[in-house]
């Protein structure tokens, strides 16, 4: 008889145990969703076995996670930035036949340091109000320190520290003299004994085999050519631009000068310049000019580190340019680069 009453007494405490399981398992379940669903009635009693038998932390883990909810909190962030940062380009380009902005970001970044990155900007066929152009663009930064109260608040990207990172461009031989000509590169072309440099954006050549970009330009009522070369200097690891000038005389009316010279005669321009001496002058002053150069964009800083031919298939050949970049501040609407 006592064998008898502890049997029921067991079988007893193993159905409250079940059943206790089985009421905390439906309403943690409930607790967890917004819309309570309908539950059988009937559970087996090996399948609550089984789930007693697994950790609480494991049980629970499912119900309380906020895993989910912090990737969906990178998600919508990332997001955010990555459309007001394409929108900010639409609206400063003239043209282009794509825009697109990759952002990542991490909980803790955001947390701590109001942080992103990497993020990555590309674009097909842009083309600013002030005419300067490319084929593509690719620039990369890997981390953006963002004012996140102006992105929430205003809708507004802005900066707290500079984001520094790497750029390519590639630009064909229309490109490449807008980008000779514009207006931004024109101030900062370097005079020499003979004048200033006037650069000519219909007489770009990139030349494929050679791996090498020609151009012209005039200065002191000459025609001179110019040979932009990549070379490997010995003293530096880092690859240089050099730019080979030279006096070439006017064949041609594809080679005529841009600036008016009617009041120099050739007599004249022998006898007040050595062509010579004004050549090697200037291929030291627009070596120095181009690998020194840092071309602003209004708040976005653009300086030369590398080049390279490329052709691409079923394209004329174009230049690719690596370049640094450190972005201060988005350009400012209205400003016109």
């Amino acid at each position: 008889m006592k064998a008898i009453n502890c049997f029921s007494s067991v079988v007893y405490f193993t159905t409250v145990v079940q059943r206790s399981a089985t009421s905390f398992l439906i309403q943690s379940t409930h607790q967890h969703h917004d819309k309570v669903t309908k539950t059988t009635t009937a559970t087996t009693s090996s399948s609550i076995t089984s789930v007693l038998k697994k950790p609480r932390k494991q049980i629970l883990e499912p119900i309380y996670s906020t895993k989910g909810r912090n990737d969906n909190r990178q998600s919508v962030t990332s997001s955010v930035i990555s459309n007001l940062a394409v929108l900010a380009l639409k609206l400063r380009l003239k043209s282009h036949s794509g825009v697109s902005c990759d952002v990542e970001a991490s909980s803790r970044a955001l947390f701590l340091a109001s942080s992103v990155g990497p993020v990555t900007v590309k674009g097909r066929a842009w083309s600013s109000p002030l005419g300067l152009t490319c084929r593509a663009i690719e620039a990369s930064v890997s981390e953006c320190k963002l004012d996140m109260n102006a992105v929430v608040q205003r809708q507004k990207l802005i900066l707290t520290t500079p984001a520094v990172g790497k750029a390519m461009v590639a630009l064909d031989e229309v490109d490449f003299g807008n980008f000779l000509t514009h207006p931004l590169l024109e101030k900062q072309v370097p005079k020499v004994a003979a004048g200033k440099f006037e650069f000519d954006k219909k007489s770009v050549v990139v030349q494929e085999q050679d791996g090498h970009v020609i151009f012209y330009g005039d200065c002191g009522g000459k025609r001179w050519k110019c040979i932009l070369k990549r070379i490997q200097s010995e003293s530096s690891r880092s690859p240089t631009a050099f730019i080979d000038v030279s006096h070439v005389e006017i064949s041609d009316t594809s080679m005529r000068p841009t600036t008016e010279n009617k009041n120099l005669t050739t007599e004249a321009a022998a006898a007040d310049q050595d062509l010579e001496a004004i050549g090697m002058e200037l291929t030291m002053v627009m070596t120095q000019f181009f690998n020194d150069l840092v071309f602003e964009l209004d708040g976005t800083f653009l300086s030369f580190e590398d080049m390279k031919i490329h052709r691409p298939k079923g394209r004329n050949a174009q230049v690719l340019m690596a370049l640094g970049i450190t972005v201060k501040k988005f350009p400012s609407p209205g400003v016109a680069f």
